[in-house]
C-alpha cells in the first residue's frame, strides 16, 4: 500500500515499490497501472519530470477516460509543482472534460482552489 499514510512516513516504502514497478513497466510496457503508478509515486517524491514521463504513457497506452482523467490530473499537479500554472491548469480542465460522473475530486478540487 505505498500510497497511505502521511508522505514522510510513505518515502521508504515507495521507494523500494518503484523497483518493483519499473520491472513490470520493462516486462509489459504496455501495462497502463505500472506507468501510473510510478507516475503517482514520482509526484509524491516531487519528482515532477518522472511524473510527467509516466503520466504521458499513460495517455499514449490507456483506453479508459477515467485512468486518462487522473493521468492529466498529475500532468496538471506536476505543472504546479514546476511553476507553471498555465500548463497545470490546461492540463486540469482535460482530466475535468473526461469526467462527466464527477469521480476525479482531486481535479475539481485543485481547479476550484479549495485545496
Amino acid at each position: 500500500h505505498p500510497l497511505n499514510g502521511p508522505l514522510r512516513l510513505r518515502v521508504n516504502r515507495e521507494v523500494s515499490s518503484l523497483s518493483w514497478l519499473y520491472q513490470l513497466a520493462q516486462a509489459d510496457p504496455h501495462n497502463v497501472y505500472a506507468h501510473y503508478m510510478i507516475g503517482r509515486i514520482a509526484y509524491d517524491l516531487q519528482d515532477y519530470t518522472q511524473c510527467e514521463v509516466q503520466m504521458l504513457a499513460v495517455l499514449n497506452i490507456g483506453q479508459e477516460d477515467g485512468i486518462k482523467s487522473s493521468a492529466y490530473t498529475y500532468l496538471g499537479l506536476s505543472h504546479f509543482g514546476q511553476g507553471d500554472l498555465v500548463a497545470g491548469r490546461q492540463n486540469l480542465l482535460k482530466a475535468e472534460a473526461l469526467d462527466p460522473t464527477y469521480r476525479n475530486n482531486t481535479a475539481r478540487e485543485e481547479l476550484s482552489g479549495l485545496r
